[in-house]
């Protein structure tokens, strides 16, 4: 993990996080806690920046739980922190394995529930999260094979209390809907597929327009472009969830 002090501009580039590889792919903040969702052996880390560094001991760091066991082991939708006060983070299966999972962890004490393949059996990609919803997207890539053939990458919603898949589109040309940021007070999300930014907007803008908020009402203008440059893809969702 790095962390820098913008005012000082002094750095901390820290040693190996885990056992098992340590590849950070993100972290979040809890209780004055860095929580870090690492590659390859599945790990949740548990890091008090308080307190002395004794990753040897497994102290501090701390893994709190390893998801390599249970089949997933690349966090590739990052982590967040949810309004319950648990951690959500996206994993990708093991290799020579499609699918995916969104992991619901505990952070005190590890304990960790996943909701697998919600969407389909494809990677998840993206995870944000409210005190209603799991927001989800998927990919079609794996570890250890060739991307999903005969399939579209998938935007979701789950029902954050009964585990319920409320909505799960396909998303027109797609192979990826990742990096997923919830706005918490205007509940309006953005995201990356196929590399475009799709984001929260008015009418006017041409790239994506989806309103989470109220009556839940999803309308997308969808930009797709193998050469990052803006192609518009005329392709409108409407869903309601009361």
């Amino acid at each position: 993990m790095f962390s820098l002090d913008p005012e000082t501009r002094t750095y901390i580039n820290t040693s190996t996080v885990c056992d098992a590889g340590g590849e950070v792919y993100d972290v979040c903040f809890h209780k004055g806690c860095v929580y870090a969702a690492a590659y390859a052996g599945g790990d949740i880390v548990r890091y008090d920046p308080g307190q002395p560094w004794d990753q040897w001991n497994n102290k501090n760091p701390v893994t709190i739980t390893h998801l390599g066991s249970r089949g997933y082991i690349r966090p590739i939708a990052g982590i967040r922190v949810g309004p319950d006060g648990m951690l959500y983070s996206g994993w990708m299966a093991q290799y020579g394995k499609y699918g995916g999972a969104i992991a619901v962890t505990d952070p005190e004490t590890g304990k960790t529930e996943l909701i697998e393949n919600p969407l389909a059996e494809q990677a998840i990609s993206g995870v944000a999260v409210d005190d209603r919803f799991i927001y989800c997207g998927t990919s079609m890539g794996a570890n250890g094979l060739p991307n999903k053939k005969g399939e579209l990458a998938r935007f979701g919603i789950i029902d954050r209390s009964t585990r319920k898949v409320l909505k799960s589109v396909e998303l027109e040309g797609a192979t990826n809907a990742s990096a997923f940021v919830l706005d918490a007070k205007t509940k309006m999300l953005a995201m990356t597929v196929n590399g475009c930014l799709l984001y929260t907007s008015d009418a006017a803008d041409d790239l994506l327009c989806v309103d989470l908020g109220g009556r839940r009402n999803i309308q997308k203008k969808q930009t797709y472009s193998t050469n990052r440059r803006a192609c518009l893809v005329t392709h409108t969702i409407h869903t309601h969830i009361h």
